[in-house]
């Protein structure tokens, strides 16, 4: 009679298929190969690792030591392959699953050993200073930019007197279409929020936003994605607006871009602090810590607001300096409200399309609104 096979780790196991394993002669890792091959034969390998892959899900008490081992933004192709030659080289049953949201699955009694070999392979190695993801995010500055050309454009009649003959005559935009306190506050015309960041006095003030808006709107886009960079933008102008309008005197009229640009100034400032807090290692949570986190958040908070004193204040009589220190404030709490939580997510194409769509559809509505309130 042929001898029971030696388990390679302890599971559970069938009554029947241990019956099956003892007289065929099949250890279980064989059976593992055998399904492993039937499951490439039909395209549906979804893993593999020291044990190959299987059509069907990993056993329920195998457990995923991703999560224990680092952040997903943490993770790399180069880690996870690092990982899975440690496993491999210590002979420890594992399957990987590639995807999003990778996993390395390996038995519960083995988790303990796999955390301890993988913690101390990295604990021998240097880790690679954090980069933040880099999207391509031009095309999206060239046609934000390019609706404040047009909007000033159809205000002066640059294209065609037709377009603007339905409208308000020039000088009339500014109180049709501005930011008036008064009329936002007690009539609660809460488009004019939207319609008053493509407003322009002069075309000089117009190139100085669009130089501006190349320099600075292009490490935000590329930091967050096109879509991303676009809502944030335009809507840490909109709360900018909103804010000045409520904290102002009710007279007040404020017009142009550069609320909004420094709404992505403010951005840009809480995701560097993000960064340099995340290359750091530690956690928000961590109170033992605070010091240390202070310290290093110092510096990027600093330069944002030694930029917005230097760009944002100055010597001129019609800037309006409250909007640009609200637009900044805006977009930095914004910003700690969408990514409040360190997540790959973003760089999915619907979400950013969706957050591009939605700001689109909110420039749209309020200027279709305005329009229609104008006549």
């Amino acid at each position: 009679m042929k001898s029971a096979p030696r388990m390679l780790f302890s599971r559970k196991r069938r009554p029947l298929a241990q019956i099956r394993d003892i007289f065929s002669g099949m250890r279980p890792r064989d059976r593992w190969f055998r399904r492993a091959r039937s499951a490439k034969k039909l395209g549906i390998a979804p893993a593999r690792g020291f044990y190959a892959a299987s059509s069907k899900p990993f056993p329920a008490y195998w457990r995923n030591i991703v999560p224990a081992l680092a952040d997903l933004n943490d993770i790399t192709e180069k880690r996870i392959n690092g990982w899975l030659l440690v496993l491999a080289a210590k002979r420890i049953p594992h399957i990987f699953f590639p995807g999003h949201l990778p996993r390395i699955t390996v038995p519960s009694l083995c988790e303990g050993v796999a955390l301890h070999e993988i913690r101390a392979f990295e604990a021998e190695y240097p880790k690679a200073p954090y980069l933040p993801p880099a999207y391509p995010g031009m095309w999206a500055i060239v046609l934000l930019l390019a609706l404040l050309a047009v909007c000033h454009g159809i205000r002066f009649a640059w294209f065609s007197s037709a377009v603007a003959s339905f409208l308000p005559e020039a000088e009339r935009w500014p109180a049709a279409f501005g930011a008036d306190a008064y009329r936002i506050r007690v009539l609660h015309q809460w488009w004019r929020t939207i319609t008053a960041l493509f407003l322009h006095a002069d075309t000089a003030h117009l190139a100085g936003n669009v130089a501006f808006g190349f320099v600075f709107l292009t490490p935000l886009f590329r930091r967050v994605g096109a879509g991303a960079g676009f809502f944030l933008t335009i809507f840490s102008g909109v709360l900018g607006n909103v804010g000045n309008a409520f904290f102002s005197e009710a007279h007040m009229l404020s017009i142009g871009f550069s609320t909004a640009l420094f709404g992505g100034m403010g951005s840009l400032t809480m995701l560097t602090c993000q960064d340099v807090l995340h290359t750091t290692r530690l956690r928000l949570g961590v109170i033992s810590a605070f010091g240390h986190i202070m310290r290093q958040s110092i510096v990027p908070v600093g330069a944002g607001l030694a930029l917005l004193a230097l760009l944002g204040g100055g010597g001129e009589a019609r800037v309006d300096y409250s909007a640009h220190v609200w637009g900044f404030f805006s977009g930095f709490f914004l910003s700690c409200v969408v990514f409040m939580r360190r997540t790959a997510s973003i760089s999915q194409g619907w979400i950013q399309s969706l957050a591009a769509g939605g700001a689109m559809l909110c420039i749209v509505t309020a200027w279709w609104y305005a329009v229609a309130v104008s006549l």
